[in-house]
Parts: structure tokens; sequence; C-alpha cells
């Protein structure tokens, strides 16, 4: 699915950029950022369908 592929990219992206984000799980987890990202692109993707 290309929503779950940009999410994992998000997902690095924001792991890659800050250094106390030691693995990409605990980004998926811990970050409320990415938690927006997560509701914001499910949401819009229901939407559309």
């Amino acid at each position: 699915m290309k929503v779950l592929k940009e999410l994992y990219e998000d997902a690095k992206n924001i792991q890659q950029k800050d250094p106390a984000a030691k693995h990409i799980l605990y980004v998926i987890l811990l970050y409320q950022g990415f938690h927006v990202l997560l509701f914001y692109r499910l949401g819009h993707f229901f939407y559309r369908t």
C-alpha cells in the first residue's frame, strides 16, 4: 500500500534527523508528531476512497 510506504518513509526521515531516535520502532510508537501524520494520512486515505 502506498499509504503504509509513505508512513514508513516519514518515520525513517524523523529517525534520521533526530539524534535521540535510536530505532525506527521508537519513532513509530512514541513520537506524537508521527502519530499526527499517521491519523491525518489514514483519514485522508479513507476520505478519498
